[in-house]
């Protein structure tokens, strides 16, 4: 399900984007997504925890919803496919590689911080 609601919480940011201005929309978007980061860090309950990551969530959708709309602005459209499968790799290597490198990090630092 979270598959089908990331898309859709997308587009929103998109039209966001196209209305309110792309760089304001993708500034709140940081700015949102660092107090998320805050609060995740600094949660003192599951519930709390849980908050925080959907306030994560939600920046993380309008960040990459501005990141592809900078590719778009940024690179001539001759490039834009190269760019783009360039973008798409990154985030295709990401996924996987992010949680181990969690882990890896965790257990160099004694299990510190929220997991």
């Amino acid at each position: 399900m979270v598959f089908l609601r990331l898309p859709a919480r997308r587009h929103r940011r998109c039209l966001l984007g196209d209305r309110s201005g792309r760089k304001a929309v993708l500034q709140g978007a940081l700015a949102l997504f660092g107090a998320g980061s805050a609060a995740w860090a600094l949660a003192p309950t599951p519930g709390a925890l849980l908050a925080a990551r959907l306030v994560l969530g939600l920046a993380g959708a309008g960040v990459i919803a501005m990141a592809v709309f900078a590719l778009a602005v940024l690179f001539p459209p001759d490039e834009r496919p190269k760019a783009v499968g360039v973008w798409a790799a990154a985030n295709f290597v990401a996924v996987p590689v992010g949680p181990v490198l969690r882990a890896g990090s965790s257990s160099t630092t004694g299990g510190a911080g929220p997991s």
